[in-house]
């Protein structure tokens, strides 16, 4: 799922082909191989809601459909748009009047899912080699068999949706893997050094007496010291201190001290959190990670939580606030509703 529309803002799409140029900017990144779900509000059909899924191989179709039921049900919108990104058919040239279009079972499936509900379909399309597809519409002069051309990058809406993003310093991913990529560990000799930094920081955990009040103070005072050199002018933080927070942070009240700080409505917060995940070792890195993965729900970039929990329960599977996350944005938990149980500050949180 991905809660990104709080960076979008306010346009007007009139047609499927500008629907289609909003989406990567929903979701920071161009989807591939995804069923993305856009839920509009019943009053005046804004997107409240844009929810992202790998598609899956077709004999999982139906388990799929569920599950977008189950979602869309809770969410409880006006309609859905269902928009496919399939590269892998039909062929080139192929007329949707002959056959059925890829994923159309998969259409089929949430459309009757949805159909005794309050909820309809307003419209459903296929993403495919640059051009799209209507599943519901067979008139082709809106509609022609071979599809019609996606917009340019600089066309229309899709170029003034980039011109506001790069205005606002936020950058549209090619694709979801480069999230992936983004906040993944070190590798080689940076591994290395991350890994020797770690130790030493971990036998000074193990010599201090004080317990959780020493980790607690000493960590917030390091994030503290790093915050305010990387925030204001993005000096380079030592290993030593990347291992000092990161480490900390496996304390539950000093991450949950940490996740409640005000500097979280900074705008270069996730970078700070981002450069610390990318630093820390896979074996460490559950509590940055999740942490990170906060951050990013209370902005509204649930494709950035989404990446940044799959690392941190790769790490520790059973990591209760990282499955807690999980739930909370699989149920379309707001980011407001993520800032409120921030401000609840320490003792709340499982470990």
């Amino acid at each position: 799922m991905n809660l990104r529309e709080s960076f979008v803002p306010a346009v007007t799409a009139t047609s499927p082909a500008q629907v289609l140029s909003a989406v990567p900017y929903l979701l920071g990144f161009h989807p591939r191989q995804s069923l993305v779900v856009l839920c509009l509000d019943a009053v005046n059909s804004w997107v409240r809601m844009t929810m992202r899924m790998d598609l899956p191989d077709p004999s999982w179709h139906r388990r799929l459909a569920d599950e977008v039921a189950i979602r869309v049900a809770r969410e409880g919108p006006g309609s859905i748009i269902l928009l496919c990104y399939d590269d892998s058919g039909p062929p080139d040239g192929q007329d949707v009047h002959d056959c059925p279009l890829p994923r159309q079972d998969l259409v089929d499936a949430i459309a009757e899912r949805l159909a005794d509900g309050p909820v309809g379909v307003l419209d459903a399309v296929l993403v495919r080699a640059g051009r799209w597809w209507s599943y519901l519409c067979a008139d082709p002069v809106c509609c022609p068999p071979d599809g019609a051309a996606l917009p340019g990058p600089e066309d229309g809406l899709a170029g003034w949706l980039a011109a506001e993003a790069a205005v606002g310093g936020r950058r549209t991913l090619a694709a979801r893997e480069e999230l992936v990529a983004g906040v993944a560990g070190p590798v080689g000799p940076s591994l290395a050094s991350a890994r020797a930094a770690f130790a030493r920081a971990a036998a000074q955990l193990m010599a201090d007496a004080g317990g959780p009040e020493t980790t607690l103070a000493a960590t917030l005072a390091t994030v503290d010291s790093v915050a305010q050199r990387y925030l204001a002018q993005g000096h380079e933080i030592a290993d030593d201190e990347v291992a000092r927070i990161c480490l900390g942070l496996a304390e539950p009240r000093t991450r949950d001290a940490v996740m409640s700080l005000p500097v979280a409505e900074h705008p270069g917060w996730p970078a700070l959190l981002i450069d610390l995940a990318r630093r820390t070792p896979d074996e460490d890195a559950v509590a940055i990670c999740t942490v990170l993965a906060w951050a990013a729900a209370e902005r509204g970039d649930g494709a950035l939580a989404n990446v940044a929990l799959d690392r941190a329960l790769a790490a520790d599977p059973g990591h209760l606030l990282a499955r807690l996350l999980r739930c909370g944005l699989d149920a379309q938990l707001s980011p407001e509703g993520i800032r409120s149980l921030s401000s609840r500050r320490e003792g709340w949180m499982p470990p």
